[in-house]
């Protein structure tokens, strides 16, 4: 940092217009005069006359306070407020060039999905870079399992304390959603919904104890008692014969809590019985023998592509 002395007769500017030129003339010329008539020589009056150039732009504590978070800086690109103005346009067109292949370089190495181009999170990282300058150490494989890891818990532990505000005024429903993994483990998901959004929460292995009733309704009732029995307005699960237990023995201790079936399960359960009638059956058979012999075939999937624009057919097998 500079001395306080000297403060007042530096100039540190970016982009420097000529009637900026100017108005810096004009003071430089009142501070020589004002010097001359107090008996002070000009010399030592504007010593410091020579501008900053933008690549030695001095950083103090005040550029905490001034400079725009990433997530304000994203904002206002996709309104259109900031515009980045350089001088030597080429020479930073280069340099963002072999920034981006080199960003380029880690999604295809990594094997990075493109959309992740699209999310704000990244954008923000990139800003924050730009933001630090030149030489910045990148987080080592410790600080990304561990620090870090903690800090995005406690971050987003924040942004869902509107959520649980929201339950206390105005209730909340439970969701339950039970799917089989590749290993064949029956994996629980509990969600919380309520006007603010749906929170994931939890899942739980219930491999052991999912295809029975009463385990079933242990493992629910002791979920409406973590979350607060009083705020919970309905569970909805599965139409399963072991959720309807669960949800009846759930009606039946809470007075004001209702067991509410999926309606997405009911339509697929409803599908299905629509599948086994005879005729619809039949046809579906067939569509699915016609399917697997263009499939197996070159010549023929290449005809029915040239036919239909490159469109894929619905497979029995992939539904």
């Amino acid at each position: 940092m500079p001395d306080f002395d000297d403060i007042d007769n530096m100039i540190e500017i970016e982009d420097v217009d000529d009637d900026e030129v100017e108005e810096v003339e004009v003071i430089q010329k009142r501070k020589k005069s004002s010097s001359s008539k107090k008996g002070v020589s000009s010399s030592t009056q504007v010593k410091t006359e020579k501008l900053i150039p933008k690549s030695k732009k001095l950083k103090g504590p005040m550029d905490s306070f001034v400079t725009l978070k990433p997530e304000k800086v994203v904002a206002h690109w996709k309104h259109g407020k900031m515009k980045q103005t350089n001088i030597n346009d080429k020479l930073d067109k280069e340099k963002r060039a072999q920034a981006c292949q080199y960003i380029g370089r880690l999604f295809y190495l990594a094997g990075i999905p493109f959309n992740v181009a699209r999310l704000n999170e990244f954008k923000w990282a990139v800003e924050a870079i730009g933001q630090y300058g030149p030489n910045m150490k990148p987080p080592s494989y410790h600080e990304l399992r561990v620090p870090i890891l903690k800090n995005e818990v406690a971050y987003t532990n924040e942004l869902l304390s509107d959520h649980k505000e929201s339950w206390k005024k105005y209730g909340y429903s439970i969701m339950s959603d039970g799917w089989t993994s590749r290993s064949n483990r029956t994996l629980i998901n509990f969600l919380v919904n309520c006007p603010s959004g749906t929170m994931f929460v939890k899942s739980i292995d219930g491999s052991s104890f999912m295809k029975t009733g009463e385990k079933t309704f242990e493992l629910l009732d002791a979920f409406v008692e973590q979350s607060g029995e009083a705020n919970v307005v309905q569970v909805v699960s599965d139409n399963g014969s072991n959720y309807m237990l669960a949800g009846k023995l759930l009606e039946a201790k809470g007075p004001n809590l209702y067991w509410t079936p999926c309606a997405t399960h009911c339509i697929d359960l409803i599908l299905e019985d629509i599948g086994k009638i005879p005729r619809i059956a039949k046809t579906l058979e067939r569509a699915i023998q016609l399917t697997g012999y263009i499939y197996n075939h070159g010549g023929v999937l290449n005809m029915m592509r040239e036919s239909t624009k490159q469109r894929k057919l619905v497979r029995g097998w992939e539904n």
